[in-house]
């Protein structure tokens, strides 16, 4: 209610920890997800209760990463995945943003964010290929569009992930 939102994760934390027979473990997880996505929205904490403080983008992510540690076979893991991939997009941390969509395709291959993360994580891929001219990468971005067309054939961005795949491999053929 305070908007401090660090805190209370962390007294929530606090109670995973201390009382791993609580009865309302997922209401904890809930809050502590809650905590989470609201400093990824860009709540500021209050500096001498005054001034707003700096995004805390760092803080979510680790955040989200106790929620998927807390409860790993939960509901909320692999949104919090996918979250902290979102995170990572957003501050240009590719690796960060690899690992948790690598993490959410090997974990929760049934989940419904299943397509969403490999989308994404070809296209981080094929932006690194653009940025960087890392030509290793030509083939993962490939390896995963072409997973996508086959395990979600179905899906409203095949269109985009077709354009997307033929452009990769025009550009590993001119490599």
């Amino acid at each position: 209610e305070r908007g401090q939102f660090v805190r209370a994760h962390a007294l929530l934390q606090e109670i995973m920890l201390n009382n791993p027979d609580y009865p309302n473990v997922q209401a904890v997880i809930s809050a502590q997800f809650q905590c989470a996505t609201t400093l990824m929205e860009g709540a500021r904490s209050k500096i001498l209760f005054i001034f707003p403080g700096f995004r805390q983008y760092g803080e979510a992510i680790k955040q989200f990463e106790f929620v998927v540690a807390n409860a790993p076979y939960g509901d909320y893991a692999p949104l919090a995945l996918m979250n902290i991939a979102l995170i990572a997009e957003k501050q240009n941390e590719a690796d960060l943003a690899i690992d948790a969509l690598d993490r959410l395709i090997n974990y929760y291959p049934q989940s419904i964010l299943a397509s969403d993360a490999y989308y994404h994580l070809a296209k981080t891929f094929a932006d690194l290929v653009k940025a960087t001219n890392m030509t290793k990468a030509h083939p993962v971005a490939i390896s995963y569009y072409e997973d996508f067309l086959a395990l979600f054939p179905e899906n409203s961005n095949v269109g985009e992930v077709e354009a997307n795949l033929a452009q990769m491999q025009n550009l590993l053929a001119s490599s």
